[in-house]
């Protein structure tokens, strides 16, 4: 308001000089405000500096530790050590355990394998550290405490004198053996002793025990076992004991055991098979695939897959239309679930499931075989066996019988070639080499099955397949075929077929495992030999043997897509996969020895 002047028209009094100029001060520059708020509180100031560090403490005194008292404990006690006195004088007092006749030992009670020397009354400690050190060298180096090689003269000398015999409490030895991954070994044994093999992908040294190793076989009568191990495996583990009340010395079992390695069935073109029965019961991809792992880490080479019978059609591909006197068919019908059948063993039923495997599945299943080095060869049976496709195509059916092929029909016998020759194309494309088409327990008569046999053999040899039939069929047969012999009270005779230039396969049907019915026993599939067919047949030039796994009461577990199929047969293909390669493997080295 300053320097502005203000004209008002004001009543005022005439008041002495000195109170007008007091008025007119007021008048201009206006009437005092009120007093302001409080300000804010201000910021906080900085930090001062860190003050200087304080000086350092004196150095505490040394301890004076002392040894106090040293207790012997029994051996088998765990050592231990206790401290009295005070901080400025510990006293360490030590409970030792002995050995027999105060003479220091080797505990293995710790760890399997995980050997350590326990001090004495006797012996000093600068002496049970030295020879301490020498072993965790050895085991550091992976070197198997075994390996007496590798030991020097005085822990030699050491474990010598003071191991002597294995206690028979402990029953069991268990040792390692370094070995290659995915390589069939056979271990043989010189002794009455029993013993379990596996592998690991550590040794002993590092603390294996039973549970850390795949086991394989244990057999109080095998002389020679078998086993493949996997792609993890660094060493064979091999528990080893004795049943009697004797003791075994390490020299014995050094003695007793002879490992070899093997070369593979496949390397002399021999088949140790497996087949399973994917038509009656529907297997998911997922076990189909454990099958082919146990298949390979057992050593095996062939999974053949069994897809279509009376209780079902389980395998179709994109296209399942097929042509006959032009005429078309749709196959894709008489996919999943077949029909019921009733016999003198029992009414066979689908497993409820309806459910088959696609090409594309199909298709990843033979790679993954293939990966594996597995081979697959389909079986799809005809004439008989067929009444899962006849339910939906009953024109083509005997009239005496809803699952074979009528082989009196021409027209029908075109249809069973159609999809014969479906299936052989597809398969052929994928590099499968054999193809299976049963060719048994139907109601055609012997000249038509004859016929058929023959014609459906040479329409696989001109894909490039090797054409396999049951030995239930009939006995005038392209040679070219190879025989899966399973019955001797069926069909030709093992001598009979050999005379005429067929190769064959030992099926026997002693290894049948059939769901919902039969199981072969421990002893039979240990015993099982590639070149002992059943009824007493013998041929010495055996292509390869089979175990089989039917689903004829497919729906004894319901639809559980194979699940509990797959655990139940895993340990009877173990047992059997072992006794056919140690018998093929005795055949070899005969062979070789006699050259």
């Amino acid at each position: 308001m300053a320097n502005e002047n203000i004209y008002v028209d004001i009543d005022i009094e005439i008041v002495d000089q000195q109170e007008m100029e007091i008025l007119l001060e007021t008048v201009q520059k206006g009437t005092k405000g009120d007093k302001g708020d409080k300000g804010d509180k201000g910021d906080k100031g900085d930090t001062g500096p860190k003050g200087d560090t304080g000086n350092t403490g004196a150095t505490g005194a040394t301890p004076n530790i002392t040894i106090g008292t040293v207790t012997d404990v029994p051996h088998g006690t765990p050592s231990s050590a206790t401290m009295s006195g005070t901080a400025e004088n510990p006293v360490l007092n030590l409970n030792l355990q002995t050995g027999a006749s105060g003479n220091e030992t080797i505990d293995d009670t710790a760890g399997i394998g995980d050997v350590d020397l326990v001090w004495s009354a006797d012996k000093s400690a600068k002496e049970v550290t030295d020879l301490n050190a020498e072993i965790d060298a050895i085991q550091d180096g992976n070197i198997n405490i075994f390996d007496v090689s590798k030991i020097s003269k005085k822990l030699n000398s050491f474990i010598n004198s003071n191991t002597g015999k294995i206690s028979a409490a402990a029953a069991s030895r268990v040792f390692s053996y370094p070995c290659k991954s995915n390589t069939r070994y056979i271990v043989t044994k010189k002794s009455s002793a029993r013993f379990l093999i596996g592998y690991s992908s550590k040794d002993i040294a590092n603390g294996v025990t039973i549970t850390d190793f795949v086991a394989n076989e244990s057999n109080n009568q095998a002389n020679r076992l078998s086993i493949k191990t996997d792609e993890n495996a660094k060493y064979l583990v091999i528990q080893y004991y004795s049943e009697s009340a004797d003791t075994l010395s390490e020299e014995e079992i050094l003695n007793s055991i002879k490992i070899t390695y093997s070369p593979s069935m496949r390397e002399y073109n021999a088949q140790s098979a497996v087949l399973l029965d994917c038509g009656r019961k529907y297997f998911s991809v997922d076990n189909i695939k454990k099958y082919i792992d146990l298949i390979s880490n057992t050593g095996g080479t062939t999974l053949f897959y069994y897809f279509s019978d009376n209780q079902g059609f389980r395998f179709g591909l994109d296209d399942m239309t097929i042509t006959v006197e032009g005429i078309s068919y749709d196959l894709s019908l008489a996919l999943g679930d077949g029909i019921s059948t009733t016999s003198s063993q029992g009414t066979k039923n689908p497993d409820g499931s309806n459910k088959w495997i696609n090409q594309s599945e199909m298709t990843d299943i033979i790679r993954y075989a293939r990966l594996k080095n597995v081979d697959v060869i389909p079986v799809l049976e005809m004439p008989g066996h067929a009444g899962a496709i006849l339910d939906k195509f009953p024109q083509f059916k005997t009239a005496n019988s809803d699952t074979t092929f009528d082989l009196s029909n021409n027209t029908a016998v075109l249809f069973a070639q159609a999809i014969a020759e479906k299936y052989m194309t597809y398969f052929a494309k994928q590099g499968c080499k054999y193809y299976h088409f049963g060719g048994e327990e139907s109601s055609a008569s012997v000249s038509n099955l004859e016929t058929f046999i023959n014609n459906i053999a040479s329409m696989a040899m001109s894909h490039g397949m090797t054409p396999i039939i049951f030995n239930s069929a009939v006995g005038n047969v392209n040679s070219n075929i190879i025989v899966s012999y399973w019955n001797s009270n069926q069909g030709t005779k093992v001598a009979d077929f050999l005379k005429n230039g067929n190769r064959t396969i030992n099926q026997s049907g002693e290894w049948y495992w059939i769901l919902g019915s039969s199981y072969p026993s421990n002893n039979v599939m240990r015993g099982a030999n590639i070149y002992g067919y059943r009824g007493a047949e013998y041929n010495p030039t055996s292509f390869g043997a089979c175990m089989s796994i039917w689903c004829d009461f497919a729906d004894t577990d319901g639809a559980d897509d194979g699940n509990a199929v797959t655990e139940a047969t895993k340990p009877y293909i173990e047992k059997f996969m072992n006794a056919i390669y140690s018998t093929f493997f005795n055949n070899q080295c005969i062979k070789i020895a006699g050259e």
